[in-house]
C-alpha cells in the first residue's frame, strides 16, 4: 500500500510540473528557448512516467488499478478543459497500463483528433476497426478521418462497408452522399440521398431533402433547390439549415423583405435557433434597419453572452438613440474581456461626455493608450471638457479650473505634433471665448510655420485677426490657403464677406463670394453671404431668394435666421421679421448677439402696422 500512495504521489509531481510547461507550450507564451526547454522537460517527465508505469506493473494490479484510475481521471479532466496536449501525453502511457481498452484507445484517438494529430489517431482507430468492424461508431470517426487526411476512396469504402451492414445507417448515408458531392458526382450523390429519404424516419427525411436542394444549389439552379429546401422545411420546420437555405435564396434573388419575414417568422416559433437569428441580424444590420434590428440582437446576445462585437455594434445603436444606461452596460460587458480596447473605452468616455458625466468621461478618455490612433482625439476631448467647465465656472473656482486647463495643454502638448497644434487651438479658443483676441493669436503665431499647421488653422487665426481688425494679415492668411487649394470655396466666402462687412471693395467682395458659390452651390454659409451682398446693395428680392435657401440649409444658425428677418424687416414685412427674429433669439448663443437681436425685435413692435394690416 505505502508502494502504491508512493508511486502515486510522484506521479502527480511530475503531472504538475509537465502540465505547467505544456500550457506554456499551447498558449505560446514562451520564447524559443524556453519551448526548447519545454520540450526537455516533457521529455525527462515522459521517461520518469515510464518509471512510474514499470513500478505499477511490478507491484501487481492492485497498484496498476489505482494509477490507471488516476491517469485516467487526470487525462479526463484535461481534455474536458480543451488542454488535448496534457491529455494526449497522459494517455500515451496509460495505454502502457491497459494497451487492449477498447474504450480507452477510443478516448485518445478522439482526443488526437482534437489536437490535430491525424495520422496517430488513425493508427489507433484503424486497429479498433480490424477487431470489430461492424462497430458502426468506430466505423463512422475512422471514415471521418480518412476524409480528412484526403484518403476519400478508403473513406467511401468504410461508409459502404456501414451501408452494407447497416442499410437504414443514417450517417453512413449522408457522409457518403457528401463525398459523391464533393467529388462532383451528382448523380451518384442524388441516388444516394433519395434512397436514404425512403428509408429515413420521419424525422430525418428533411435532413435528406435539404441535401438534395443544397446539389441543385450548387449547380446554380435556385428554383429547383428552393422547392426541395421548402420540402425540407414542411418535413421539419426545426431544420436551421434549410429555414436558412429558403431564406438566402431570397436574398439571392433580392426580395430582401420576403427573406426578413421568412426569417422572423421562424425565429417567432424557435426563438433559440442561433443560427437563423444570427443571419436575421447580419441582414437588418445590413440593410441599416438599426430600430428594428435591436429586438433579434438582444436575442442572439442572450444566446452568445461571448459574442463582443454584436454588443459593440448594439452598444453604438443605443448611443445614438441616446439610450446611453444600455450602451454602457454592454461596452462594460465587453471590457471585461478586453480590459485595453481603446475602441471600448473611447466609446464609454464620448457616452459620459455626451451625458455631462465628465469626471467618468475623464476617467476613460485617459486610459486610452498613447499608441492607439485615438489617443490624441482622447486627448483633445478631455481638453475640451476642461475648457467647457472653466468656462462655466465663477470667481476662484474659474480661476483655478483655468489653471488646470492650461496645466493640462502645456502637459501634453509635447506627446506628438499634432497635438501641438491643436492643443494650442483649444487654448486659442478658450481666450476667444473670454475675448483675450490678442493672446489667443499670440498663442497660434508660433505654430504657423509647423507642417501641421494646415488650412483650417490658418483660416481661423485669420478670423482672430478679423476680430482685432487687422485685415491685412487676415487677408494674407486666407490668400495662403488659396493658394494651397484654388478650389476652397470657404476661403473665397471668407474673403467676400469681409470686404462685404467693411463696405469695401464691393465689387471683388461680390466677385470672391459668386466663386465660393460656384464651387460650392449647396452650402448654406455661402448662400447667406450672397444673400447679405444682395441686401446691402437694396435687392430685396435677390437677398429673400438666397436667405431662404441658405436657412433652409442651416435651420438652427443664429446669425442667417437673423439676417433673414433683417431682410423682411427692411421689405417692411414686421410679422416674418418678428418670427424669424425670435427664431434667431432662441438659437443664440453669444450675450452680444442676444441684445442685438433683441434691439431689433422692439424696434420691429414700433414699426408694425395693426394686426389686421400685416402682411
Amino acid at each position: 500500500m505505502l508502494k502504491v500512495l508512493l508511486i502515486n504521489s510522484l506521479f502527480l509531481l511530475l503531472l504538475s510540473c509537465s502540465t505547467t510547461k505544456i500550457e506554456q507550450q499551447q498558449n505560446k507564451k514562451t520564447a524559443d528557448i524556453e519551448k526548447n526547454e519545454s520540450k526537455s522537460s516533457l521529455k525527462e517527465a515522459s521517461a520518469k512516467l515510464k518509471e512510474l508505469v514499470k513500478s505499477a506493473k511490478k507491484a501487481g494490479d492492485g497498484s496498476v488499478r489505482f494509477l490507471a484510475s488516476d491517469m485516467f481521471l487526470k487525462a479526463n479532466s484535461a481534455q474536458l478543459r480543451g488542454d488535448y496536449v496534457t491529455a494526449n501525453f497522459i494517455y500515451s502511457h496509460l495505454l502502457e497500463l491497459n494497451p487492449h481498452d477498447r474504450f480507452l484507445r477510443k478516448k485518445y484517438a478522439v482526443s488526437l483528433i482534437k489536437a490535430g494529430d491525424l495520422p496517430t489517431s488513425e493508427q489507433i482507430m484503424s486497429g479498433l476497426y480490424e477487431e470489430k468492424k461492424e462497430d458502426e461508431k468506430i466505423a463512422l470517426i475512422l471514415a471521418g478521418i480518412k476524409s480528412g487526411l484526403g484518403k476519400v476512396e478508403q473513406a467511401k469504402q468504410i461508409y459502404q462497408s456501414i451501408l452494407k451492414l447497416n442499410p437504414k445507417s443514417e450517417d453512413g448515408c449522408l457522409f457518403l452522399g457528401k463525398i459523391y458531392s464533393i467529388e462532383g458526382k451528382t448523380q451518384e450523390a442524388m441516388k444516394t440521398f433519395k434512397r436514404c429519404e425512403k428509408k429515413a424516419s420521419a424525422e430525418s427525411r428533411s435532413l435528406f431533402t435539404y441535401q438534395r436542394g443544397r446539389i441543385y444549389l450548387e449547380k446554380g439552379e435556385l428554383d429547383e433547390a428552393q422547392v426541395l429546401f421548402k420540402k425540407a422545411y414542411q418535413l421539419d420546420n426545426e431544420n436551421s439549415e434549410a429555414a436558412l437555405a429558403i431564406g438566402l435564396i431570397y436574398e439571392e434573388s433580392n426580395q430582401l423583405k420576403k427573406a426578413l419575414s421568412h426569417y422572423k417568422k421562424h425565429i417567432k416559433k424557435f426563438p433559440g435557433d442561433v443560427i437563423v437569428l444570427t443571419r436575421t441580424v447580419t441582414l437588418l444590420f445590413a440593410e441599416e434597419k438599426f430600430d428594428d434590428v435591436l429586438e433579434y440582437a438582444e436575442k442572439l446576445v442572450d444566446l452568445e453572452p461571448d459574442n463582443l462585437n454584436l454588443k459593440v455594434k448594439m452598444g453604438v445603436i443605443y448611443s445614438d438613440q441616446k439610450n446611453y444606461p444600455k450602451a454602457i452596460s454592454l461596452f462594460k460587458d465587453v471590457l471585461q474581456y478586453a480590459p485595453k480596447s481603446d475602441r471600448i473605452l473611447y466609446y464609454l468616455a464620448a457616452i459620459y461626455q455626451e451625458m455631462r458625466d465628465y469626471e467618468n468621461a475623464i476617467e476613460f478618455f485617459n486610459q486610452v493608450d498613447s499608441q492607439s490612433p485615438l489617443f490624441s482625439d482622447s486627448i483633445l476631448q478631455i481638453a475640451n471638457i476642461m475648457s467647457t467647465f472653466a468656462l462655466g465656472t465663477q470667481g476662484e473656482d474659474s480661476q483655478k479650473a483655468k489653471e488646470q486647463f492650461f496645466s493640462f495643454i502645456e502637459k501634453n502638448r509635447s506627446k506628438n505634433e499634432t497635438l501641438n497644434v491643436e492643443l494650442a487651438m483649444a487654448k486659442a479658443n478658450f481666450l476667444e471665448k473670454e475675448g483675450n483676441f490678442e493672446f489667443a493669436i499670440s498663442t497660434l503665431l508660433p505654430l504657423k510655420q509647423n507642417e501641421d499647421f494646415v488650412s483650417n488653422h490658418k483660416y481661423y487665426l485669420a478670423s482672430l485677426y478679423e476680430k482685432i481688425g487687422n485685415y491685412q494679415e487676415s487677408e494674407s492668411l486666407i490668400l495662403d490657403v488659396i493658394e494651397e487649394d484654388p478650389d476652397n470655396a470657404h476661403a473665397w466666402n471668407f474673403l467676400g464677406y469681409s470686404y462685404l462687412e467693411r463696405g469695401v471693395q464691393l465689387e471683388k467682395a461680390y466677385q470672391y463670394i459668386s466663386k465660393a458659390v460656384s464651387l460650392n452651390p449647396d452650402d448654406g454659409y455661402i448662400r447667406d453671404s450672397l444673400g447679405w451682398y444682395h441686401f446691402k446693395q437694396g435687392e430685396m428680392e435677390k437677398a429673400l431668394k438666397e436667405l431662404k435657401m441658405a436657412n433652409k440649409s442651416n435651420p438652427g444658425d443664429s446669425i442667417i435666421t437673423k439676417h433673414l428677418a433683417q431682410v423682411y424687416h427692411a421689405m417692411k414685412r414686421f410679422k416674418e421679421a418678428k418670427l424669424y427674429y425670435l427664431q434667431a433669439l432662441k438659437v443664440s448663443k453669444e450675450e452680444v448677439e442676444k441684445k442685438e437681436i433683441q434691439s431689433l425685435i422692439q424696434h420691429v413692435e414700433k414699426k408694425r402696422m395693426p394686426a389686421n394690416l400685416n402682411h
